[in-house]
């Protein structure tokens, strides 16, 4: 009597479950959790291409262009050149999900590389899946060196200051 009770429960249970659907406000609904990540992570670096506008080749119109991408991206950029250091290690930017901060000087090839880097924090680690540390700051420096890649041959203007640079889309 007592089996045939345990498992009435069971399947009922079991019934009960199975017949849930996922809510439409359930993170996983709009966050699907891809089973080939390097599919994802390229697909989302074409996105970010896409949302990308460069609005001229001088550096304020560069940093317009960030700025434009982060409002696109539902990120505030803030700039600031204080120099950060945790666990023994200079850190050039750091983005929490809705700020992305960035500590290098603007316009320097460092701040490219760091501002997409960061970018990939946002748009990749943000979904509530725990990894490891390592991955996601290999996922995050590959998204960030294959975007300023994408940007490529950045070089200083002869003859100006660094906060003066030139920047050239490569044709390859």
């Amino acid at each position: 009597m007592w089996t045939f009770l345990r498992i009435t429960i069971l399947v009922g249970a079991l019934y009960y479950f199975s017949d849930q659907q996922k809510s439409s406000t359930d993170p996983a609904v709009f966050n699907p959790q891809p089973v080939n990540r390097q599919l994802y992570i390229k697909n989302t670096m074409q996105t970010v291409k896409e949302q990308f506008v460069l609005k001229g080749y001088a550096c304020a119109d560069l940093l317009q262009s960030f700025e434009a991408l982060a409002d696109t991206l539902g990120a505030e950029l803030m700039w600031d050149e204080k120099e950060v250091i945790a666990d023994g290690e200079i850190i050039l930017g750091e983005t929490n999900g809705d700020t992305i901060w960035i500590y290098t000087p603007p316009c320097a090839q460092t701040t490219i590389v760091t501002f997409f880097h960061e970018v990939g924090h946002l748009k990749l680690h943000f979904d509530d899946i725990i990894r490891p540390n390592d991955l996601v700051e290999r996922e995050a420096e590959a998204f960030g060196q294959q975007l300023a890649e994408w940007l490529r041959d950045v070089e200083l203007v002869e003859g100006e200051d660094m906060q003066d640079i030139s920047l050239k889309r490569s044709t390859k």
